[in-house]
Order: structure tokens, then sequence, then C-alpha cells
């Protein structure tokens, strides 16, 4: 918890900027308004991240669904809501893709919000009510 507001991303760049620039920490503390240690702590946090955010194709497991394996999933859910997940993999397993486990086929639908529905218990209908409906 700090004592002062949080660095806006433009004061963020401003930092960066003036830091690759050949500036000092004191110079650029000055221009941007901020302390010399957020000015060090900030270029610091940059230089450890620098471009680590696009290589995420290159790191991680690799998902077993595609985007469109998963459009087909919940195309399969929606055509009907109250199958089980052992008769819904058997459609999913069936089609150009790999083998996908319950487990996983699971994770995927609680991703895509998707979770197990249970009827509510209600009365039967009485004589009435099926002559009322009539």
């Amino acid at each position: 918890m700090g004592k002062c507001k949080d660095v806006t991303e433009w004061q963020k760049g401003a930092i960066v900027f003036g830091r690759a620039h050949g500036h000092t920490v004191s110079e650029v503390s000055g221009f941007v308004g901020v302390s010399q240690r957020t000015v060090q702590r900030v270029y610091k946090q940059w230089c450890n991240t620098r471009g680590h955010e696009t290589r995420r194709q290159n790191c991680c497991r690799k998902n077993i669904l595609t985007e469109r394996d998963r459009r087909r999933v919940l195309r399969l859910v929606n055509q009907n809501r109250f199958q089980t997940r052992q008769e819904l993999l058997q459609p999913v397993n069936e089609g150009p893709s790999q083998p996908v486990s319950e487990r996983t086929l699971r994770r995927e639908l609680h991703a895509m919000n998707i979770w197990s529905r249970v009827p509510r218990k209600r009365p039967l209908l009485t004589q009435a009510h099926k002559a009322a409906r009539l």
C-alpha cells in the first residue's frame, strides 16, 4: 500500500522515453513530477519485461482445443442442453482434432461459462391443472 497515487500510463511512457534517450534520473523525475526512486523502479520494471509480452506463442503448453473446436463444442451443447458430459464427449472426439478427455471438456465448458444444470423439483400436475391447460 503506497502513500501516493499510482503512476499513470503517460508518466510511465515519459519515464521510459526519457531514460532511453539518455536523460538522468533527476532530469526525468523533475520533468514527470515523480520521485527519483519511482523513475528507477518504473524503468527497471520496463527493462525486465520488455519484449516478453509478445513471446506467448513460444512458451507454455499448447492448447488441445482450437477456437474452431471451442465453437463446435458450444454448438453441440446448445443443440441439447440436457446431455451429460459423457454423451457430449463422443461427438466432440469424432471430429478431426485430437481426442479430448472428460476433464478437459469440463474445463473448457467452465471457461465458456457453461455449468451443470439440475432441474428444480416441482410437484406433478394435478387433474385440475391439466384441465385448466386444455
